[in-house]
């Protein structure tokens, strides 16, 4: 329960309470009545509006999720970039590197295209990111960019299924 909502449901039993201290004679009785059918209106108002508002929150956990993914691809692949393009590794790595720092750039500039797995394709393609740039600084052997090329296709995949739905 929200602060908004917690704030009209104590209107609500406020107003509930001075209509019930209250006898139908009295002179305040109708003015009384009719400032808690304001209440309850407001109340239910609000209660119309949670299904949007909570739809609205997700979408901005996620949004902060993909930047924040898309922040770690960006900077694992442009070290990894920076370091076979001045260090002592292969430029090879670039066929790899290129395209995780432009996907990366992508999840943080273009936030219209949020869909509920892209959370899941950031995750896959920021640890394959981290790990091509780690293959590139002989961190761990070659045989981890088999799984960087598998992470990355299995992002693609995802993404192709949401498309295809």
């Amino acid at each position: 329960m929200d602060h908004q909502e917690a704030r009209l449901k104590r209107a609500v039993a406020d107003k509930g309470a001075a209509v019930d201290r209250l006898s139908p004679e009295a002179d305040g009785y109708a003015q009384a009545v009719q400032e808690l059918g304001q209440a309850t209106a407001a109340l239910l108002e609000h209660a119309a509006k949670v299904p949007q508002l909570r739809r609205e929150a997700r979408q901005r956990t996620r949004t902060v999720q993909v930047k924040t993914l898309g922040a770690v691809q960006v900077a694992a692949a442009a070290a990894g970039v920076v370091y076979a393009l001045v260090g002592p590794t292969s430029w090879g790595w670039l066929v790899l590197l290129v395209p995780a720092l432009v996907t990366g750039l992508w999840q943080l500039l273009v936030t219209s295209l949020l869909g509920p797995k892209q959370v899941v394709i950031g995750a896959q393609c920021a640890v394959a990111a981290v790990g091509a740039a780690l293959v590139a600084f002989h961190v761990v052997s070659g045989w981890w960019t088999f799984l960087a090329v598998a992470l990355w296709g299995a992002a693609f995949a995802v993404a192709d299924e949401g498309r295809a739905k």
